[in-house]
């Protein structure tokens, strides 16, 4: 495959990635928005243990790893992980938080983001060649 092949492929995994991020975030917050809690969670321990929030964290991850077969890299895998995640957050804590909880629910976010990114392309390479490994 040419160097121009492969750039013009990476390009569109990145695309792709910036899409379906957009579109998990908007389903995530709306889903919490309807699904979720009555109030503003007050602990993390409750928010980690709330059925929703782990069904879209392993929805992610399974997307994530979907995604990594197909090809891609761990950075497009991070920015897939990251739109649902900021959705989750944002519909959990709603609008009005403060700015010390915002500062530490993006930095949340953002962790669980590469974890998710990391976990799903490290399970991907685990499980088996992408396609386009194959394909060689």
């Amino acid at each position: 495959m040419s160097a121009r092949a492969a750039e013009k492929r990476s390009e569109r995994r990145l695309e792709r990635a910036a899409v379906w991020s957009l579109v998990g975030c908007g389903l995530t917050f709306a889903g919490g928005t309807l699904v979720g809690q009555s109030g503003p969670v007050d602990t993390v321990s409750a928010l980690a243990a709330d059925p929703f929030v782990i069904g879209c964290v392993v929805l992610t991850l399974v997307g994530v790893v979907g995604f990594a077969r197909m090809g891609a890299r761990t950075g497009v895998s991070i920015l897939l992980a990251l739109g649902p995640m900021c959705g989750l957050t944002l519909s959990q804590l709603g609008w009005t938080v403060g700015s010390r909880l915002a500062v530490i629910a993006v930095g949340a976010t953002v962790v669980a983001a590469v974890l998710i990114g990391g976990i799903g392309v490290a399970t991907a390479r685990i499980t088996g060649a992408s396609r386009s490994e194959r394909a060689r």
